[in-house]
């Protein structure tokens, strides 16, 4: 038997043709062991995007990430608008649940349960088929993750 809490804030603030995004996340086993299935996770775009999906599975962790997107103007008749942006993210890890291959542990040391800095930069258009997102994701260590989406993230 295992319990879980998990809270979530987020909020947008926009003017012309800025945006910025912030949110803050914490889960907690509440002193309990997860399963891997049910493990609050980290990796994947704008949630550490330098790591793979789902890349850190852990019983607690914390993230906040600030997005910022800059609206380039309109196309006509293949997107509606085009944006460029970025995002600056941050995890804390404790308790890790998945384990760690040998060559990720040599690049990230003993920091599997401590705090992950990550970032992105991304090109978006408003397309007729949903919204479309290209982009490039860092974290430490090295990783690197690259996206492409065609619909929502």
């Amino acid at each position: 038997m295992y319990r879980k809490a998990e809270w979530e804030l987020q909020r947008a603030f926009g003017s012309d043709r800025h945006s910025l995004s912030v949110l803050a996340r914490y889960g907690s086993s509440l002193g309990t062991d997860l399963p891997l299935v049910e493990g609050f996770s980290l990796g994947g775009f704008q949630n550490l995007s330098g790591y793979a999906d789902r890349q850190i599975i852990a019983n607690r962790a914390g993230f906040a990430r600030a997005v910022y997107a800059w609206r380039l103007g309109g196309a006509g008749p293949v997107a509606s608008s085009f944006y460029l942006g970025g995002s600056l993210e941050v995890g804390e890890i404790r308790d890790r649940i998945n384990a760690a291959s040998n060559s990720e542990s040599s690049r990230l040391g003993s920091r599997f349960n401590d705090v992950l800095l990550a970032s992105s930069l991304f090109f978006a258009a408003d397309t007729a088929l949903g919204p479309l997102y290209l982009a490039i994701g860092f974290g430490e260590g090295g990783e690197r993750a690259a996206y492409l989406f065609l619909g929502r993230p």
